[in-house]
């Protein structure tokens, strides 16, 4: 899942739905920019999410922590890799492009 649950409506039933269909020893990677800043598209207007992540910290350590210890963690899943990486992002009127740092975890089923 790659830049996904940043724009997802509900991306804890999201994430409960893909970690509880790995198979034993499977294989999650997932990635979002952080700090995390969700919202959906409804058409041509954006939305606040249905469901929120409690990822609410603005350093990228903080965040990534939240991320692990308020969401991952608790669906049963361990923490096999983790990295940082840069992201660039489509423009708006402002701004042609947006780089981004990204949040990129493999976590693992246990089997």
């Amino acid at each position: 899942m790659l830049n996904v649950i940043d724009r997802a409506p509900r991306p804890r039933s999201l994430l409960a739905a893909v970690a509880g269909r790995l198979p034993p020893r499977g294989l999650l990677m997932l990635s979002t920019p952080l700090p995390f800043a969700p919202f959906f598209y409804d058409g041509a207007v954006t939305r606040d999410p249905l469901e929120k992540l409690r990822v609410t910290s603005e350093r990228w350590e903080d965040a990534l922590g939240e991320l692990w210890q308020n969401e991952l963690a608790p669906l049963g899943l361990t923490l096999r890799a983790v990295t940082r990486l840069p992201y660039l992002s489509g423009g708006d009127v402002q701004y042609p492009a947006y780089v981004l740092d990204d949040a990129l975890l493999v976590c693992e089923k246990p089997g």
